[in-house]
């Protein structure tokens, strides 16, 4: 924003002080719009406001109060063509910014008439609040502002002085200098040239402006004491009088006076003057009377009489009864005499009147013309621009304005630049050596840059020490071996070799290397802990799904002919021992889906899960588990998986009902019980079951659990003080898994009890009766552990 202005030289203004403030004002959405307030006359000129090659803008100026003040301006045009520079005036009454509207605006263009060389000067006279001259874009330009070809100054700069004036009482200093703006108006006013200014509150015929006139110009009227027969005496002194009204004499101490002047006009009625001094002494008298004097002189030639005009007609009336019309005026002139000038001036003068619209006939409001587009919001990237325009207002009773009063459009400068980024590091190499310490290296890639981007910082590579144990001896390295189709390279003694399970499986197969007693390295036999089955293997992922669905509370299906199929593959027995561990996982992932509302098991599921675990224990495994145990379950894992197998069952079956679940390796009765006092003992095995197994008919094999474990101690009672007791008798668990505990070997049976939820307190405890099993044991002796104690 500027602040524009310089106070005008020919205005004698004192004491007034005005304040000119200059604020930004958003009437045009230009960078360069001043709003002038608070200034009483001033002055700018075009080069300050509209520079060329710039954006288009404004120069409003607001009047304080338009019933009380009146805003006139004079404009000195270019003297050369100024169509490049498409200045446009107006006056309204205010601008509505939500909508972009002007109300009531008036053009003035026709008035000022910018670009017309024909008069050097234009004024016009402002009623409204607001006057504005305004930068436009010129027709058919896309683009601002344009590149001009360069001009003098001189021809394309054109200078604007404003006064504003008060309607009552104006000043004095304010009406001289409309009165000379009015006087030069009318007098290059003519019909296609009206003056702007139509009535002002001064008086500037005669009177008080040409009386304050006169006497700022300095003509004084003589003193009467110095005129004298006919004679103006300059540097007179009145002569003396006394009391009575008499003169003194003369000094007689003056000199002579000088010979009359030449006459002062060679025609006509002219004037002489003559002079003396004054010689005088200490001891004369001091001189008295005028020092000059003046005389009429006559000359025999007549002077030229100059034409002079009459009095000026009054106005006419205005030429249109409402719109903008004009009136006239003229004056007559006396003709010269005697070889005298002619009239100088205007014989008529012309000026604008009934500015106002004619009430009555609506006037659609009308918009401007676009704004140039902003500037992109982005400076790089996707971004938006926008153009503006205004709305002249509607008036007595108009349609408004039709569209948008803003466009958008994208815009694209150029790409934003992107800096470089590090992806994550690689996987770290192979070491350099394998033992007395050797490096490893990673590497990461840089993503980028682009665009002018920064590169990533940083390396690009990284490396750690490895291998820095002791390389083994010779004797402490197995050799290369070949066992069929399989080749075991050297290793070190410590370390495990591995190959690719068969085609029928998927994962490794290990072999370690390990030293002997006396320190020389040997292979041990290969493992196929890490080998699962295909079949085994995608029943294990199936399980996996179905648990991933439960766990998201779904519902599903399927879940059935999982663990049927489960049960015939294991009855052909195991391929490896990690077919076991695959086992042993699907089975706990089962049990978990149980306990979740995604399916609700069946008798038929009951008995498949009890078939799989006695396929597992069949004496085939034996030597599969005996390798599954290097790193998988125990006899009491596979203790607690049927536990909560029991638990499940006896809770989240529905309509459950007691089963007696008999295989050819272990037996499972589930039951719920209420406690009561009328309860009996259970007992098992059950007399007289069908289906029992010839191993478990054993009448000296006996579990007792008394009644009184099962009591809640509660008087009422609900579905919580349900009992599940679940009693599995395992056939050859003890030979098949080891305790974890010591070296023993059992040749017995083992049987294990389940009650849900845990009894308050056992004060009866378990009985349990085995026969001996005379197999050629030494030590016939029945072995009791809890597994509670770890």
């Amino acid at each position: 924003m500027r602040s524009i202005g310089s106070a005008l030289n020919l205005l004698l203004v004192s004491p007034l002080y005005f304040v000119w403030t200059v604020v930004a004002l958003d009437l045009a959405q230009t960078p360069c719009t001043t709003l002038v307030q608070g200034k009483f006359f001033g002055y700018f000129s075009s080069f300050a406001v509209f520079p060329l090659n710039s954006s288009l803008c404004s120069w409003i100026i607001q009047n304080p109060d338009p019933r009380r003040y009146t805003l006139y301006m004079k404009i000195l045009k270019p003297s050369g063509v100024c169509d490049h520079q498409h200045i446009r005036t107006y006056q309204f009454d205010s601008f509505l910014e939500s909508t972009r509207t002007y109300l009531g605006m008036e053009s003035f263009d026709d008035v000022l008439k910018l670009c017309d060389g024909s008069t050097r000067f234009a004024f016009l006279q402002s009623n409204k609040q607001f006057l504005q001259m305004k930068q436009t874009a010129p027709p058919g330009v896309d683009t601002w502002p344009m590149r001009w070809k360069p001009t003098k100054a001189q021809e394309r700069d054109f200078s604007v002085e404003y006064l504003v004036v008060g309607n009552r009482n104006p000043s004095k200093a304010a009406c001289q200098m409309l009165c000379k703006w009015l006087d030069a108006c009318l007098a290059i006013s003519s019909s296609s040239h009206p003056c702007g200014i139509m009535q002002t509150p001064c008086s500037c015929s005669g009177g008080e402006v040409l009386d304050q006139a006169s006497e700022i110009l300095g003509f004084t009227r003589k003193k009467e004491d110095c005129y004298k027969d006919g004679i103006y005496l300059e540097n007179c002194v009145s002569s003396p009088k006394d009391s009575n009204g008499a003169e003194f004499p003369g000094d007689p101490a003056a000199e002579e006076w000088s010979p009359w002047s030449v006459c002062s006009t060679t025609c006509g009625e002219g004037w002489q003057t003559r002079t003396r001094f004054c010689v005088s002494s200490s001891y004369s008298t001091q001189c008295s009377g005028p020092l000059r004097e003046q005389r009429q002189c006559n000359n025999s030639a007549v002077c030229p009489v100059h034409g002079t005009w009459d009095e000026w007609s009054p106005w006419s009336l205005c030429s249109s009864t409402c719109g903008r019309g004009y009136r006239d005026r003229t004056r007559t002139c006396k003709p010269p005499q005697f070889g005298g000038n002619p009239c100088e001036g205007p014989e008529k003068q012309t000026k604008f009147c009934n500015i106002a619209l004619c009430p009555g006939h609506s006037v659609d409001g009308n918009w401007n013309e676009w704004s140039s587009w902003s500037s992109c919001s982005a400076s790089c990237s996707n971004g938006t621009q926008q153009r503006t325009r205004e709305c002249n207002g509607p008036s007595y009773g108009g349609a408004e304005c039709q569209g948008h009063w803003v466009e958008t459009r994208d815009c694209f400068l150029r790409q934003c630049p992107v800096d470089g980024k590090w992806q994550a590091w690689g996987v770290w190499g192979s070491c350099t050596a394998t033992c007395g310490g050797g490096t490893q290296r990673r590497d990461r890639v840089c993503y980028g840059p682009f665009f002018g981007g920064e590169t990533c910082q940083g390396p690009k590579e990284e490396y750690k020490q490895c291998n820095d144990r002791k390389c083994p001896e010779p004797h402490e390295i197995c050799d290369e071996e070949s066992l069929g189709p399989v080749v075991w390279k050297e290793t070190p003694a410590g370390d495990a070799a591995a190959v690719r399970c068969p085609r029928n499986a998927t994962g490794l197969i290990l072999r370690r290397c390990i030293l002997d007693e006396e320190g020389i390295a040997y292979w041990e036999p290969p493992t196929y802990i890490k080998c699962v089955s295909i079949d085994y293997r995608n029943i294990q992922m199936m399980t996996r799904e179905h648990l991933s669905k439960a766990q998201r509370g779904l519902m599903g299906d399927g879940l059935s002919d999982v663990l049927q199929n489960l049960v015939e593959i294991s009855q052909d027995g195991t391929s490896y021992s990690g077919d076991l561990l695959s086992t042993m996982d699907v089975l706990r992932n089962i049990t978990e889906i149980f306990r979740r509302a995604y399916h609700s098991p069946t008798s038929g599921d009951v008995q498949n899960f009890v078939q799989i675990i006695s396929n597992i224990l069949s004496e085939e495994n034996r030597e599969k588990w005996e390798e599954a145990q290097l790193i998988g379950p125990n006899a009491k894992e596979l203790f607690r998986l049927v536990e909560d197998f029991i638990d499940v069952i006896g809770f989240r079956m529905k309509d459950f009902r007691d089963s007696y679940q008999v295989t050819d390796n272990l037996v499972l009765p589930i039951c719920q019980n209420l406690p009561a006092n009328a309860a009996t003992d259970i007992t098992f095995p059950m007399k007289g079951w069908r289906g029992m197994v010839d191993w478990a008919k054993n009448s000296e094999d006996k579990v007792t659990v008394s009644k009184s474990i099962l009591s809640s101690g509660l008087s009422v009672l609900d579905d919580s003080s349900v009992f599940v007791v679940g009693t599995v008798l395992y056939r050859n668990v003890g030979n098949i898994l080891s305790l974890q505990r010591n070296s023993t070997v059992l040749n017995s049976k083992v049987i294990s009890v389940t009650v849900k939820p845990f009894p308050r307190s056992l004060l009866t405890p378990l009985e349990i009766e085995f026969s001996h099993l005379y197999n050629g044991t030494t030590n016939q002796t029945c072995i009791l552990w809890d597994e509670n104690d770890g």
